[in-house]
């Protein structure tokens, strides 16, 4: 058969009788040639970023275009990494391309395979590069920490240096937070370089630790050193509202306490049952009897008033969102103390 041609065909069958049936209906096919790709990007050599964008050369004998293509990238070992399918269309001596999720590591050997489909049918051979990444970073961040002992906040410095040869420019760092050594959890995304951000909700009884991913346009990306503050402000609570919990008041010394722990549970009685029957739900309760002397009573004022959710801290470690119920303000007999009271109940809400 000769490629790019177009072929019918016929059957007839022979039984018993020696006159053979008629002509079945007619067939079709058009005789095809397999497509070819040629990959133009990445090379076999240096790959100079995180984000792999595959480009390659199409061609068809028969002027067929595309319509399906397979991008594979596998590891220096084989193993596969990330499988891409899409439906596509690109004329013959066209280019066609793909990006794919995976991040590239700096240093690192890959290897990645397309193959295409043709508007006939027919499969290309599968195409492959094995390449290695080497790409240029930002400069590594710092991170310096300032506690604001009267607020309990914790200012966090991100120095972005100026980029040496062979690095690139940071343009933004993302930061990230572990309380008490549980793991790691973003804690802002998008700092500008060279910036100061305040945590309002560090804790007052324990170990607040930080770091900073700093990222360029490439994008590439950079990690930080583990920088970590202990603070322990004995007798210290503080209660915060506002956006980004940035309203805070400190109570410091004349402070009574009273913690209830527990479940919601409900005790019912029935005839012929001896002793009453406990009924337990899944929430779990935690109340504070809060009584402290202030005399800033405008910022009690507007944080008991406040419409939204309250964050709750102590040199306890306790640390939680809460509802601000029954609170009093009672004017002492004394300057311009007041006797601030209220029952504090922690709530589901975003850990901070």
């Amino acid at each position: 058969f000769i490629n790019g041609k177009t072929y019918e065909w016929q059957v007839k069958t022979w039984g018993v009788d020696p006159d053979p049936s008629g002509w079945s209906n007619t067939a079709v096919f058009i005789a095809s040639s397999a497509p070819t790709v040629l990959i133009t990007q990445p090379v076999t050599g240096e790959y100079p970023w995180p984000e792999l964008t595959v480009k390659w050369l199409y061609s068809d004998p028969e002027g067929h275009s595309q319509v399906q293509q397979v991008v594979t990238l596998y590891d220096s070992k084989g193993a596969e990494l990330e499988r891409q399918s899409k439906v596509t269309t690109v004329e013959s001596g066209g280019t066609g391309e793909a990006t794919l999720q995976r991040v590239l590591v700096d240093g690192e050997a890959y290897r990645v395979t397309v193959t295409v489909r043709d508007s006939s049918g027919m499969w290309s051979e599968v195409a492959e590069v094995t390449f290695d990444v080497a790409y240029f970073l930002p400069p590594k961040p710092e991170v310096e920490l300032n506690l604001v002992r009267e607020e309990g906040k914790i200012n966090i410095s991100i120095i972005n240096h100026d980029p040496e040869e062979g690095e690139v420019a940071a343009v933004y760092n993302d930061v990230y937070r572990s309380i008490d050594g549980e793991e790691f959890k973003l804690f802002m995304t998008g700092v500008p370089v060279n910036t100061t951000i305040t945590d309002n909700t560090p804790t007052v009884g324990g170990n607040n630790a930080y770091y900073a991913i700093a990222y360029s346009d490439l994008p590439s990306a950079i990690q930080s050193d583990t920088v970590s503050m202990d603070v322990h402000l004995p007798g210290h609570y503080f209660l915060s509202a506002g956006p980004g919990w940035g309203n805070v008041i400190r109570f410091l010394g004349d402070v009574s306490i009273t913690e209830n722990l527990g479940r919601d549970t409900v005790l019912r009685t029935f005839a012929g049952r001896k002793y009453p029957v406990k009924f337990q739900g899944e929430a779990l309760t935690q109340e504070l009897s809060f009584s402290a002397e202030t005399t800033e009573r405008e910022k009690v004022k507007a944080i008991a008033e406040y419409a939204g959710s309250v964050y709750y801290r102590d040199y306890q470690g306790r640390r939680f969102t809460c509802a601000i119920m029954n609170p009093k303000l009672a004017k002492k007999d004394r300057g311009l103390a007041y006797q601030f009271s209220c029952n504090i109940v922690r709530t589901e809400g975003e850990e901070q």
